[in-house]
């Protein structure tokens, strides 16, 4: 089977121990034997090629049962405790499955909970459609928190959710709603989540169930199915064939959430945001197919298709059934413009000079890999939009520039490589060791620098792998600055194995820094610190159950550029002067602290009185703070916290990508000026 060769750096015997249901209930899901194939292929390249051994025995199909369980019930509220002492006795029977590609235990386990998932929602919507009194003068709790046991009898599971449905009625009471719309609301949630209970496939479940097995290796090994592996090449590339419109689905219905800028449905213009997908057909031959209660991956699938063909839609406009449109699209390929490297120029003043700091923001570091791979010139990519990017800012006489890499999660390694070679004239980008202990080194691609003034690279808890790559590079040849926060920490490098049926994408070595250091949970430390907008708790490599260790290898031979001694020290110091006062950074930094505080209380008061007073205080302090920001950025006030939030956080991400302008135009200052005083004695 042949391999992609690129890199990303970014998850017989049981027949007769066959589980039955209960009430008798056919099987809501068939084996598909078809997929054991795929089963056994996965296992094989686990064991032999992930960079990890693990031997899959008894110990290995204990962790199995145990994380498909957690996978499946987490919190515990569907399956009871007698269901798991009759799982219990095939914990050890995973690993002989899963070698032979019996896939009939998990679809039996996968049955029960689809059953007892069932009946508790249908109870929960009949609880909320009918007079059932909720004593709200009650005082009891209710945890978010994971439980320890399972529920033992049905009397307890009914407990349990009876608190459930009252504390989701009580959140929506708590912001101004009344109890008769709080049920609605919330029956129409169920009876939605209902509908996709019913069109659960088997492939879904697999797809579930064997990511649970990866997931035991490392967090960012992860079976594909064809559907989520087109996704993925979407994404990769930036490029789809389709009409070019995004969907949610409302209370069963399938409408459209946004309409693609340059995409077919935009340049159409009949489709338009708002409008709720009554019927599809795929091509214009066929009949309509009704896709009221479809999950939103069954319409997508049935909306795509080759480019220059033509989908019927069947559109109620703005969601009123009255008004219904035929509407005939032709699927066109097109690029997700938006999510494309992008640039704009910030100016300072400094000594009655105007400094220009050019800006390139990088959402991921994409490639069409089918494009570049059959030799196509003009594929897309994220380093031929920063190249590109780079000689426009040039020609528009920028004195410095930052790469923005905040929230970029990673990509091809192969891009990360040659957007650090466009800042640097020579030498090693990163180290790549694999399971065998070889390394293999990455070089700068091309002998030229495509900007040599001040650099500084941009990130924060979000910034991951390929991110780490170049922020850790430019850092390491003392050729940028970072600024911002600690990084996300993943340092493992995966390639993709395509399967008969979907595809693998398989941690198959670690990146090292070319001085020998692993980012792998430490991640990238700034060298000048912006206040977190992401937890720590929660966040980041370290975070993830069984990621990979941290460890170092032998650094590299190469020469860095030595920045001026102190040079850090008196950026920093003149950006604490000036942010002493800050109101983004005191806004970022309280905000954060009291979200992370609320968050880490987990238990609830089911008592309306207690609830509100404490809900009340809370609201209090976040509109004060909000209120506060939005006072120094000359906004109107809010009176509640259920504003526009991209709106603020949109706001404080320029004030904070702002202040590291600031910083760097000290740096050009400093550089133009020839500051000596930097060490001084």
């Amino acid at each position: 089977m042949k391999k992609l060769f690129f890199i990303l750096i970014f998850l017989q015997f049981f027949s007769s121990h066959a589980l039955s249901t209960e009430v008798g209930n056919e099987p809501k899901l068939i084996v598909d034997h078809s997929l054991s194939s795929t089963n056994r292929i996965i296992i094989s390249q686990l064991q032999r090629q992930h960079y990890h051994y693990i031997d899959i025995n008894n110990q290995f199909s204990e962790q199995v049962f145990e994380h498909f369980l957690a996978t499946l019930d987490k919190k515990k509220q569907f399956f009871l405790q007698e269901d798991i002492l009759k799982f219990e006795g095939f914990k050890h029977d995973f690993d002989d499955a899963l070698k032979s590609g019996n896939l009939s235990l998990m679809t039996d386990i996968f049955n029960i909970y689809i059953e007892r998932k069932n009946y508790r929602y249908i109870q929960a919507i009949n609880i909320l459609e009918h007079p059932y009194t909720f004593d709200f003068s009650k005082n009891e709790w209710w945890s978010d928190k994971e439980p320890n046991q399972w529920q033992v009898t049905q009397a307890d599971l009914n407990n349990l959710w009876r608190k459930k449905l009252k504390h989701q009625i009580l959140v929506k009471m708590l912001k101004g709603e009344e109890e008769s719309s709080a049920r609605a609301e919330l029956a129409d949630v169920y009876r939605d989540s209902l509908s996709e209970l019913e069109r659960m496939d088997f492939v879904s479940a697999f797809e579930s169930y064997i990511n649970v097995v990866a997931s035991l290796f490392d967090p960012h090994t992860q079976y594909m199915s064809p559907d989520a592996k087109e996704d993925f090449n979407i994404n990769m590339s930036l490029s789809l064939t389709g009409i070019g419109a995004e969907l949610n689905r409302h209370k069963g219905s399938i409408v459209v959430s946004k309409i693609i800028p340059n995409g077919p449905a935009s340049e159409d213009g009949r489709l338009q945001k708002s409008d709720e997908l009554i019927a599809v057909a795929k091509t214009i031959s066929e009949s309509f197919t009704t896709v009221k209660g479809w999950k939103i991956e069954e319409v997508v699938k049935l909306i795509r298709g080759p480019e220059n063909s033509v989908v019927k839609l069947l559109v109620a406009k703005g969601g009123d059934t009255s008004q219904q449109q035929e509407i005939q699209i032709v699927r066109k390929k097109y690029v997700l413009e938006e999510d494309s490297a992008s640039s704009k120029i910030f100016e300072f003043e400094r000594n009655n000079q105007t400094i220009r700091i050019g800006v390139i923001t990088i959402p991921s570091f994409y490639i069409d890999f089918e494009a570049w791979q059959r030799g196509d010139k003009n594929f897309k990519s994220a380093s031929k939009d920063v190249k590109r990017l780079i000689k426009e800012l040039n020609h528009s006489n920028v004195n410095a520039m930052i790469l923005d890499l905040r929230d970029n999660g990673g990509g091809s390694l192969r891009e990360a490589n040659v957007i650090t070679g466009l800042f640097l004239d020579e030498g090693p980008v990163v180290q790549v060791k694999l399971s065998n202990g070889y390394i293999e080194l990455f070089h700068d691609l091309d002998d030229k620098i495509h900007f040599s003034g001040p650099l500084a690279v941009m990130v924060n808890r979000m910034s991951a792998s390929a991110s780490e790559i170049v922020a850790a590079a430019l850092q390491d040849h003392g050729r940028a600055i970072v600024i911002g926060d600690t990084t996300f920490g993943k340092g493992t490098v995966q390639t993709l194995t395509p399967l008969e049926f979907g595809q693998l994408k398989l941690t198959q070595a670690k990146f090292y820094r070319v001085n020998g250091d692993s980012t792998q949970h430490k991640g990238v430390v700034p060298d000048i610190d912006f206040p977190s907008l992401y937890s720590f708790d929660n966040t980041g490599e370290s975070s993830l159950e069984n990621a990979l260790a941290w460890d170092t290898i032998s650094p590299l031979f190469y020469r860095p550029k030595i920045l001026e001694e102190g040079l850090i020290s008196y950026l920093e110091g003149e950006h604490k002067n000036r942010i002493r006062k800050s109101p983004a950074f005191s806004f970022a930094r309280n905000y954060m602290k009291l979200q992370t505080d609320i968050s880490r209380s987990k238990t609830f008061t089911l008592n309306k009185h207690d609830r509100t007073k404490s809900y009340q205080i809370e609201q209090k302090l976040k509109l004060d703070l909000i209120n506060g920001f939005r006072e120094s950025l000359g906004v109107e006030p809010v009176e509640d916290v259920s504003f526009d939030k991209d709106t603020t956080i949109d706001s404080l991400e320029l004030a904070l990508l702002n202040a590291a302008g600031e910083i760097v135009a000290d740096w050009v200052n400093v550089n133009s000026n020839q500051y000596l005083g930097l060490n001084e004695k």
